[in-house]
């Protein structure tokens, strides 16, 4: 079923169908339970792809956004300049934090129904504590 979407700007009090995805720029040998300045958080409201960044608390406009719905799936691809997260970019075989997460919405829009989480599926708090998050490398074909 896709996901039901609310007003644009609710991406941005958690409110509305989002995803949310939050990582580290970072490479990390160890779990750390607080923000460094090399963290990312934002959103994509599911309805106009608008994104927000909630590190920085600002509107992420260069981001290109491609959804394809159909009746078992929904596959959403991003294309995010590394520039625009204010990065570098990332080594390959070095270990970096990630976090996803798909925000539901009540019926009406108002609120978040749910979270589902891809690593810290039990806990909530992964906006404010890395150590929920799990690993993310990248592999040289």
């Amino acid at each position: 079923t896709p996901l039901y979407s609310s007003a644009a700007s609710d991406v941005y009090k958690r409110q509305g169908d989002a995803i949310e995805i939050a990582f580290s720029s970072n490479p990390s040998k160890t779990k750390r339970s607080f923000l460094s300045s090399t963290d990312r958080h934002f959103g994509i409201n599911l309805q106009d792809f608008k994104v927000w960044d909630w590190t920085r608390e600002i509107e992420l406009n260069n981001i290109q956004v491609g959804l394809d719905n159909n009746d078992t799936t929904t596959t959403l691809e991003l294309l995010i300049p590394f520039e625009d997260l204010e990065i570098d970019g990332f080594d390959a075989l070095k270990k970096y934090n990630i976090e996803f997460a798909i925000n539901k919405s009540s019926s009406d829009g108002l609120k978040r129904e749910y979270q589902y989480r891809w690593n810290s599926s039990d806990m909530e708090g992964f906006n404010r504590n890395p150590s929920l998050w799990g690993d993310l490398i990248f592999i040289n074909n």
